[in-house]
């Protein structure tokens, strides 16, 4: 098992029951690919699928066009500002893991330029959307470090 691997299991057997959520985007990539049947058998116990809410689709638009992400990625930073749990109770993630350190990089270089687009966008929205906010980003190695 790689560094990486091993830090990731170890984020899902550390987190605080109920706290951690993946995509269904990222769901089907684990199923598709060769991954050994102790570690599904982790996730599905410990994660929960994040579904897109209102307005995910627009912001995950405004982040392609305006700062230049690709499309998944836009896509993971949308869903992570705009999406919920199935039962519809939160909107949004504290932190959004990721072992993409160039989507890291790209988004803590516009950051600024983020939260300006994210507060003239939900500044127009009605209460939970209007208090939407970005999450954090980190590799499971950072959240480890904490």
């Amino acid at each position: 098992m790689t560094n990486e691997q091993r830090d990731a299991v170890a984020v899902l057997e550390l987190a605080p029951e109920d706290s951690l959520f993946m995509s269904d985007e990222t769901w089907n990539l684990l199923i598709t690919r060769r991954v050994p049947r102790w570690i599904i058998s982790i996730i599905t116990d410990r994660i929960e699928r994040f579904v897109p809410m209102r307005y995910q689709r627009r912001w995950r638009r405004r982040l392609r066009q305006t700062f230049g992400f690709e499309r998944e990625d836009a896509h993971q930073l949308a869903l992570a500002t705009f999406g919920s749990d199935m039962q519809g109770i939160i909107l949004g993630v504290d932190v959004l893991v990721t072992f993409d350190e160039r989507l890291i990089n790209r988004f803590y270089d516009h950051l600024p330029q983020i939260e300006v687009k994210l507060r003239r966008m939900t500044n127009h929205l009605l209460p939970p959307y209007s208090h939407a906010i970005l999450p954090e980003l980190a590799t499971p190695g950072e959240i480890l470090s904490i």
